[in-house]
């Protein structure tokens, strides 16, 4: 499965044998700190002093939802789902 972004959202698609774990990452120097990936995924994203979030390494599956509307929500698209090998 391989994660594709098309005009800031995101598709997942199955390609070959390829068994993926989405992983949320932060484009920093797109990244503002508005904290938004924060209050819709309290449970995942954490803030630092700054207002900047921390994201785990990786997504259990019943996240990738929540990610995926972070991911299109993001007003900067600082916010990006990226595939990795398990």
């Amino acid at each position: 499965m391989h994660i594709f972004h098309l005009d800031g959202l995101t598709q997942l698609a199955r390609i070959g044998d390829g068994v993926v774990n989405p992983k949320l990452r932060v484009d920093w120097p797109l990244c503002c700190g508005r904290g938004l990936c924060h209050e819709l995924m309290p449970d995942v994203v954490a803030l630092d002093e700054w207002g900047y979030p921390i994201v785990p390494d990786s997504l259990e599956s019943h996240q990738v939802a929540d990610a995926r509307e972070a991911v299109r929500v993001c007003p900067t698209l600082a916010l990006r789902l990226v595939d990795a090998p398990r």
